[in-house]
């Protein structure tokens, strides 16, 4: 489900990196970073509100402090728990991803973007979905810059681990409207993504070529435009390829 593994091999956590994990995996009762998020979100959900307000507060402290910067281990396993803390955490989450001073900051951002198509599993899904797909779209359409690949990620997460019916609309408006080019060349990304998932000869797939073709022809970047033009010849010579 997730578009992003763990890796096999991690910066080594520090006594009190350490600490910090070793305190996440005895309150859930799981290895957070190795746990299938099927098995983390079921753990998570029954603990009691006190147990949930404290590991959220030491995610958002590590994510938010030095404890996470440069250390994967760390951020991966905040990110973890506080993606399993939704919705409970879906207020911490916005504001992390509202923080674009440093490099730091977006490397958390691109880390919850590794995790939070798992809302989609969660209970009460339907509405938490939405709740989750205005954050990607708030940051999609006001994005400035692609340290840390997190709009990329943000955009890869829509384009090809999202419900397309969901995820294609906001793609859509972030490809033409995003307020910076980076925000519209990255959902034009996300598109080419999800053009690989339709079926050619459905509307959507009709609507999201349809769109491409205005975007290649009109968007003011001219990387913006030349991105939409590769998307749509890459498309064509796969077509070309399969039959």
């Amino acid at each position: 489900m997730a578009p992003y593994s763990v890796p096999n091999s991690l910066h080594k956590p520090t006594e009190e990196d350490s600490k910090v994990i070793a305190f996440l995996n005895a309150e859930v009762g799981e290895d957070i970073l190795r746990a299938e998020y099927s098995r983390l979100i079921a753990k998570v959900n029954p603990l009691d509100a006190e147990k949930k307000a404290a590991l959220l507060a030491v995610c958002v402290s590590a994510l938010s402090g030095s404890q996470s910067r440069g250390n994967d281990a760390v951020r991966i396993a905040a990110a973890r728990v506080i993606v399993a803390l939704l919705p409970l955490s879906l207020g911490a989450i916005a504001d992390l991803l509202n923080k674009r001073l440093n490099k730091h900051q977006y490397e958390v951002h691109f880390t919850l973007f590794c995790y939070l198509d798992w809302a989609q599993e969660m209970p009460d899904a339907s509405s938490l979905t939405q709740d989750v797909l205005r954050l990607v779209e708030k940051y999609l359409m006001t994005v400035p810059r692609k340290t840390a690949r997190a709009a990329w990620m943000a955009g890869d997460m829509l384009g090809e681990h999202w419900n397309e019916q969901e995820a294609m609309p906001l793609l859509v408006k972030a490809a033409q409207g995003a307020k910076y080019s980076v925000g519209r060349q990255l959902s034009v990304l996300g598109l080419e993504e999800m053009l690989d998932r339709l079926p050619v000869e459905s509307a959507s797939h009709k609507h999201l070529r349809k769109t491409l073709r205005s975007i290649s022809s009109s968007d003011p970047s001219k990387y913006v435009r030349e991105d939409a033009k590769e998307v749509l010849s890459g498309w064509r010579k796969s077509l070309g390829k399969s039959k």
